[in-house]
């Protein structure tokens, strides 16, 4: 409590708002015999400061709780085109669990167990989907692309795979059920990415590797020459995430592909 004893006495006029607050009138607080009281003054600067702290969290709270219901909203709302909805939740939750049985599964020789787990979600996404033959199809090229583009890293030797290798140039089968879970992500969980082509690329660029990376820590994968192979991962999930998306797009766009009518009803939200 230093600074409470000036030249005017024990009340520091200018010292702290409690002061001003608790003592109204400005002049000393005094006891009821007219004498200065020290302590009285000190309680209120103690009461005044605890006040004074309480407002400032209060509004600290009230803010951070404005923030997070208007201003995460709005930017949610920007990057998914609307709320997130259950089957946002559901089809990000099941790409999950399948890309952890694929990794898992090929770093313990057991490939067959995550290509399992991701025909399940694949089945919940197409189950639910107002357009299953576009997912299909999505799912289908998407697939063929990944089992080609991890088959030559690995047949380049950037890649070393423990387990789940049927032919030299084409990717472990766990490794294709992985490009199939995560194409089903396209139309749901990262719908956001449609028609964002730079940010797909550094999204693919920067989560391409971080993806790869992780695997190699759960011994599903190795790096013979780990500078050489996540530049190269890089440069090719940079083009490969804005073509997934790309493709997603036009599948879309085709009036061609067959969607689910009032004979068949299902959600039309995405």
């Amino acid at each position: 409590m230093a600074g409470l004893m000036t030249k005017d006495g024990p009340h520091s006029y200018g010292n702290t708002v409690a002061c001003r607050v608790r003592c109204a009138d400005r002049r000393p607080c005094r006891s009821r015999d007219g004498r200065v009281d020290d302590q009285g003054h000190r309680r209120h600067v103690v009461r005044g400061e605890a006040l004074h702290q309480a407002g400032r969290h209060l509004a600290l709270d009230v803010a951070f709780r404005w923030t997070r219901r208007h201003v995460v909203a709005q930017v949610t709302v920007a990057l998914t085109g609307g709320p997130v909805s259950s089957r946002v939740v559901v089809n990000f939750v099941a790409y999950q669990v399948a890309w952890f049985a694929c990794v898992l599964g090929g770093a313990h020789g057991l490939p067959w167990a995550g290509v399992a787990v991701t025909a399940g979600a694949v089945a919940i996404l197409l189950a639910g989907s107002p357009a299953p033959w576009r997912d299909a199809a999505l799912i289908t090229v998407v697939s063929l692309i990944g089992a080609l583009w991890d088959g030559l890293l690995a047949g380049l030797g950037l890649l070393v795979y423990p387990s789940g290798m049927l032919l030299p140039w084409l990717a472990p089968v766990w490794i294709i059920a992985m490009w199939a879970g995560f194409a089903t992500t396209f139309y749901v969980s990262m719908r956001w990415l449609l028609g964002r082509w730079w940010l797909a690329s550094l999204f693919g660029a920067i989560g391409g590797p971080l993806a790869f990376y992780a695997g190699m820590r759960l011994g599903a994968v190795s790096f013979p020459d780990p500078v050489a192979a996540l530049a190269v991962l890089a440069a090719g999930w940079a083009v490969l995430m804005p073509l997934t998306a790309w493709i997603a797009v036009k599948l879309e766009a085709d009036p061609q592909a067959p969607t689910r009518t009032a004979a068949n009803p299902q959600p039309l939200s995405p």
